[in-house]
């Protein structure tokens, strides 16, 4: 995947849902959701916040493999708001 830089408030906005779901303090870029305790129900939640905040749907593959640097560059290229 192509690393493309996500707007601030994308990276905020995503960072605060993997924070919240997997109970953690923070993430790094480099982060992925597996490895932080994620699992295909969280990423499916994940992907409904990100459906209802920017207007498209992540696929879960995407969200289990991607890191999080990656997952926000997806959010920047195809968020419709």
């Amino acid at each position: 995947m192509s690393e493309v830089s996500a707007r601030p408030d994308t990276s905020r906005v995503l960072a605060g849902f993997w924070t919240e779901l997997l109970d953690l303090d923070s993430v790094g870029p480099h982060d992925r959701l597996l490895e932080l305790g994620g699992n295909s129900l969280i990423a499916t939640m994940v992907a409904n916040r990100i459906e209802l905040t920017w207007g498209f749907r992540p696929t879960i593959a995407d969200l289990l493999t991607s890191s999080f640097s990656e997952i926000a560059a997806i959010c920047e290229r195809n968020r419709a708001g």
